[in-house]
């Protein structure tokens, strides 16, 4: 048995948790978004909807604050 894989027979068997760490951890330095989100150009989207859940859930909450209130 070979010990020492090739980089591709290496990443095709699931083996390669640094690639896969830097390209689908979320970085607090851009935004908490993952550096392929900002590389293919989905930051701006993503930010968005983010924003708009969050606006939501203020608004449905202070609704639920005043129904309780009443």
């Amino acid at each position: 048995m070979r010990q020492h894989l090739s980089f591709r027979e290496h990443f095709r068997r699931g083996n390669a948790p640094l690639l896969t760490t830097i390209t689908t951890a979320y970085h607090e330095s851009i935004g908490n978004l993952t550096p392929a989100d900002v590389y293919c150009g989905r930051g701006p989207t993503i930010l968005a909807e983010r924003e708009r859940i969050k606006r939501q859930t203020i608004a449905n909450r202070r609704l639920q604050h005043r129904l309780q209130a009443a």
